[in-house]
C-alpha cells in the first residue's frame, strides 16, 4: 500500500474532516428540491392558493381558492372555489394553469384529497339542496374529470369531514361527529368502518388525519391543554406518540413525501419539523394575514 508523502498528508486530513461535516449536515436540512407545499393564504379579504418550497423559497400565489390538496406527484392541486352561492371542487396544475371544475352540485363541496394515483378525489359533500331535510355532510368520491361521482358515507346521525387516502388507495381516514369527534377509517368503497380513537385517549377533537407515506401510521391534530400533533398505528390506533412538545401549538399536519418531515400550522404561520417532532422551523410569515391548510407533494 502506498504511503502519502508528508507534503500531501496535510491536505488529506482537512478534506476528510470537511466531508464528514457535510455528511452530518445534509440530512438535517430540507433540500430545495424536496417537493412542493401548497397552502391557503389569507391576505386581508383575499383567500388564494399559494405554493412554497420546503425550504421556504419560491413562494408563489396561484388561483383564488380554499383548502388546497396537492397530488402525490406534486403536479396537480385540487381546491375549493365559490360558485353560485355554493362551493365546488376544482383542479389546476401546480404552476397555476389549466384550471378545471370537477364538481357541479349547486350546493357545497369541500376538503378535497387526491387518491395516490391522482385519478380520483375524495371530498366532503353537502347535498342540502337535493337531499332529504336534515341530511348532514358526508364523504363522496369522484374521478378527476368529474365522472363516476358516488357517496361513501350516509345517514342523518353522523357528520363526516376531512377525508384522506392511504398510500395504497385501499382505505380512507376521516373525522366523524357530531358530539365527540372520532377518527375513523373505511375502505375506499365505504365499507369496514373502524373507529380508532376512544374516550380514554389523552386528547379530544382529533382533526386533519393523514397517512404516513408507508401507510403504517396516521398523523393528526388534537387538543390537550393546547393544540398538539400526534400519530398512532393506522390499523388499530395503538402506539400513540405526541410529536409537538410542551405547549407548542400544532394544527393541520401533513407528512413530506419521504416521511422525513412534517409541515403544520402554528398560529397564523406554517412550520416544518422532523418526523419525530424535533427541529421545528418557521416556513412562512405572512404580514397581516395567515397561512393555513398545508399539503405536501413531490
Amino acid at each position: 500500500m502506498a504511503r502519502l508523502s508528508p507534503r500531501r498528508s496535510h491536505l488529506v486530513l482537512p478534506a476528510l474532516v470537511l466531508c464528514a461535516a457535510l455528511l452530518v449536515a445534509v440530512p438535517a436540512a430540507i433540500a430545495a428540491d424536496a417537493g412542493l407545499i401548497a397552502f391557503q393564504g389569507n391576505r386581508g379579504g383575499d383567500k388564494s392558493i399559494f405554493t412554497v418550497g420546503p425550504d421556504g423559497s419560491g413562494t408563489k400565489r396561484l388561483e383564488p381558492g380554499l383548502q388546497p390538496a396537492i397530488s402525490r406527484d406534486g403536479k396537480t392541486i385540487a381546491f375549493v372555489k365559490g360558485v353560485n352561492n355554493g362551493a365546488e371542487i376544482f383542479t389546476m396544475s401546480a404552476d397555476g394553469g389549466d384550471v378545471r371544475q370537477v364538481t357541479n352540485n349547486s350546493s357545497t363541496d369541500s376538503e378535497p384529497a387526491f387518491s395516490p394515483n391522482g385519478k380520483q378525489i375524495v371530498f366532503v359533500g353537502d347535498r342540502r339542496n337535493s337531499a332529504a331535510a336534515g341530511e348532514p355532510s358526508h364523504i363522496f368520491i369522484v374521478d378527476v374529470d368529474g365522472s363516476n361521482q358516488r357517496q361513501l358515507t350516509k345517514g342523518q346521525s353522523s357528520v363526516d369531514s376531512e377525508p384522506s387516502f392511504s398510500p395504497d388507495g385501499r382505505r380512507i381516514a376521516f373525522i366523524r361527529g357530531p358530539g365527540e369527534a372520532r377518527l375513523v377509517t373505511m375502505t375506499s368503497g365505504g365499507d369496514d368502518l373502524t373507529t380508532l380513537t376512544k374516550h380514554s385517549d389523552p386528547f379530544s377533537g382529533p382533526s386533519s388525519p393523514g397517512y404516513s407515506p408507508n401507510g403504517n401510521r396516521i398523523l393528526f391534530g388534537a387538543f390537550d391543554r393546547g393544540n398538539r400533533i400526534y400519530s398512532f398505528d393506522a390499523a388499530d390506533g395503538k402506539n400513540l406518540v405526541q410529536l409537538t412538545k410542551g405547549d407548542s401549538e400544532g394544527l393541520e399536519p401533513a407528512y413530506s413525501p419521504d416521511a422525513s418531515s412534517i409541515v403544520f400550522r402554528r398560529g397564523t404561520d406554517l412550520f416544518t419539523m422532523d418526523a419525530d417532532g424535533s427541529g421545528p422551523s418557521q416556513l412562512t410569515n405572512p404580514s397581516g394575514g395567515s397561512d393555513i391548510h398545508p399539503s405536501w407533494g413531490r
